[in-house]
């Protein structure tokens, strides 16, 4: 394994298919598109700084990151 390609199992934010399916698992929680956009956005900083998650740990990210602001 390359040490720096992302484990296999990891979600990329930028394809279409996985924006469709993070927004799935944003409108689980609310269908405001300003929160779609902002957990894309932190996501994809996040892959861009090399902390590349399942989509178990997304699920978990959506989950906490909503708790967090209500």
């Amino acid at each position: 394994m390359d040490l720096f390609s992302p484990p296999s199992d990891s979600v990329k934010p930028f394809t279409l298919d996985n924006e469709d399916l993070i927004a799935s698992i944003c409108k689980h929680y609310t269908k405001e598109v300003g929160f779609r956009r902002e957990v894309l956005g932190m996501l994809r900083a996040e892959w861009v700084n090399g902390q590349y998650r399942t989509l178990p740990e997304i699920k978990s990210f959506v989950a906490s990151y909503w708790n967090s602001i209500q």
